[in-house]
């Protein structure tokens, strides 16, 4: 009895670890990275921003094409195609990382 109490409780404060840091990851976004040509963006939460525009934009052109509404969609595909292109200054895989996040803190 005395072991089970002990795995009952390891496995709730490792819930609340695991819970609240991805409460944190989400609240303070993507570390500040350097982009491919070795420079930093002015703002320390550039790639973050755009992992976020990225999933919202993705999105809404889905909604949009759902509902029939072409123009909307056509909207969203050029706001999504512009991050595409400031995301692809950044390496692969921070960009897939973040991507990775902003997918989890949107749920």
């Amino acid at each position: 009895m005395k072991k089970l109490f002990i795995i009952f409780f390891i496995s709730i404060v490792c819930w609340g670890i695991i819970g609240s840091s991805a409460v944190f990851a989400c609240e303070n976004g993507y570390p500040h990275v350097a982009k491919k040509n070795g420079t930093y963006d002015a703002r320390q939460n550039d790639l973050w921003e755009l992992a976020q525009d990225y999933v919202f934009y993705r999105n809404e052109i889905l909604v949009h094409h759902r509902k029939g509404d072409q123009k909307g969609a056509a909207k969203a595909r050029s706001a999504f195609q512009k991050t595409n292109n400031w995301l692809s200054q950044y390496p692969e895989e921070h960009v897939n990382k973040a991507l990775e996040l902003a997918e989890e803190c949107r749920k």
